[in-house]
């Protein structure tokens, strides 16, 4: 399972799951965008490079998220697949796969307005990763 919802009054949130981290970035931003619409459709033909420099994981991920959400928002970018290329202390280096919103073959459920700080989590239990995001809806 990649990822799950969890109830919070009034807004969304995911906990996602990963055997390591890079996962658990990818999976986060994937359950994100499956909130947002249907990604069945989506075609990863456009590649959008996502650099994140921070130390903290919590705030990479959540400025990893924000940094997708802006995309979809300003370039109209719907996202299907992700990749992290590299985690470490200095920072994150991924790519985004997707395409141009088109209202004919996607159906979007969900307009998420922020990732929050709110709740956020990314901790290392046993031997898999598990973070845990609240999505101002």
């Amino acid at each position: 399972m990649k990822y799950e919802i969890i109830d919070h009054t009034a807004d969304v949130g995911i906990r996602a799951f990963g055997k390591d981290v890079n996962e658990l970035f990818e999976n986060t931003a994937y359950g994100m965008f499956e909130i947002i619409a249907s990604l069945e459709n989506v075609r990863n033909e456009l590649e959008t490079e996502i650099e994140i420099k921070d130390d903290s994981l919590d705030n990479m991920l959540h400025d990893f998220l924000s940094e997708l959400l802006f995309k979809y928002e300003v370039e109209k970018i719907l996202f299907g697949k992700f990749i992290v290329k590299s985690l470490d202390k200095k920072g994150l280096k991924g790519t985004a796969l997707g395409e141009k919103i088109d209202l004919n073959r996607h159906h979007i459920k969900t307009e998420i307005k922020a990732v929050t700080y709110h709740q956020l989590k990314v901790k290392k239990e046993e031997n898999h990763w598990i973070a845990e995001v609240i999505f101002d809806i």
